[in-house]
């Protein structure tokens, strides 16, 4: 073999890896692209439920909750589609608040895919917020709410919808918060805006926890 052989014969494995590495990118991009078609209109499904805070009619439910699923299938490893199916969930499960064995039943579902997006993607501070929330509705301890309490507040010191999920968790689980939470609490209240304060009022009232702002 020639030298211009020998050269041309080292730079095979080289192109095979690149051919490799160029079919699973396009492998990879298909399949985003097939989950992201397949869960369009469930993720807006749950988009709505979210602000509305209404329920919703059983089979659409069930609709939404297979399509979430079949794209999870294509893209295992998206933290976001575990995220979309929590909310599904967990939006459910404020909808039957009162029953307690649906309230349990919705909050553990979406509590297993929070933890599971947290496995894909551990610094999301908006999914420990709702681990909070998940782990709150489920009576869990509250060292364990806590300390989801306090991986949100870390991992998004300045989300307001986090903040007011947080300011939520301290004030309904008061007269266990700790020193940290209560101190955060009323510099909340004390530099909030207008509407930080008007949602921090509305909620101790609800919580029976007025004196919290004092």
């Amino acid at each position: 073999m020639n030298s211009s052989a020998r050269r041309l014969a080292a730079t095979l494995p080289a192109l095979a890896l690149v051919g490799l590495m160029a079919a699973w990118t396009l492998w990879h991009g298909l399949a985003v692209l097939r989950a992201d078609m397949v869960s369009a209109a469930a993720r807006q499904n749950v988009n709505d439920w979210a602000l509305d805070g209404q329920g919703w009619d059983r089979q659409t439910w069930k609709d939404t909750r297979q399509a979430l699923l079949s794209a999870l299938a294509i893209t295992p490893d998206d933290p976001a589609l575990h995220d979309y199916l929590a909310q599904l969930y967990i939006t459910q499960g404020v909808v039957a608040w009162d029953i307690a064995e649906q309230r349990e039943a919705f909050f553990a579902e979406a509590l297993d895919h929070l933890l599971a997006s947290l496995r894909l993607r551990p610094e999301d501070g908006r999914t420990w917020a709702s681990v909070a929330q998940a782990r709150y509705a489920l009576g869990q301890p509250t060292g364990d709410i806590q300390q989801a309490w306090q991986q949100a507040r870390k991992f998004a010191p300045r989300e307001a919808t986090v903040q007011q999920a947080l300011a939520s968790l301290v004030l309904g689980t008061w007269d266990q918060a700790t020193p940290d939470m209560r101190g955060w609490l009323r510099q909340q209240w004390l530099h909030g805006t207008a509407p930080v304060r008007a949602a921090l009022l509305e909620d101790a009232k609800r919580f029976g926890q007025p004196q919290a702002l004092e």
